[in-house]
């Protein structure tokens, strides 16, 4: 198991943010992604900070906002340069959530031979077949800090 995979860029981010830890556990309106930092409530008063964040890593990701808001707060934060990427994000409670992601989970076809398997407190294998499988299918992984995972096998 790696302590830190992928590319060049990838581990450089995941360095940065080890060593932000201490700045991220006491700003309550930011948080580790693991690979990518993470603006959790953005605020005029925050952003010159993040800002400065941001521009050393090149990106940001920002919590589920909706769109008017995003595009409001990053012209605001970052500049109207700035690239942004969207995607669909739903809310619910956490049986509601947990029931339609079961449903996806089950409807999904998988490889011949794969299985979805979901562990609580994965060993240092389980964690290194994940960053494995990440690399091999292009997906940034996930440095080897323990926490809940999934792996396809």
């Amino acid at each position: 198991m790696a302590e830190y995979v992928g590319s060049d860029a990838a581990i450089a981010m995941q360095k940065r943010l080890r060593r932000r830890r201490d700045v991220i556990d006491n700003c309550p309106w930011l948080a580790s992604g693991g690979r990518i930092l993470v603006y959790v409530d953005p605020d005029s008063i925050t952003w010159p900070g993040v800002r400065i964040l941001a521009e050393e890593d090149g990106f940001l990701a920002l919590t589920v906002l909706d769109r008017e808001r995003m595009e409001f707060e990053v012209a605001r934060g970052l500049g109207a340069d700035w690239h942004l990427d969207f995607w669909d994000a739903f809310l619910g409670e956490s049986g509601e959530v947990l029931k339609a992601s079961a449903t996806v989970a089950k409807a999904t076809p998988l490889p011949d031979g794969w299985q979805l398997e979901t562990t609580l407190n994965p060993d240092a294998d389980e964690i290194d077949e994940v960053q494995q499988l990440n690399l091999a299918t292009g997906v940034s992984p996930n440095p080897a800090v323990g926490g809940a995972g999934a792996a396809l096998r």
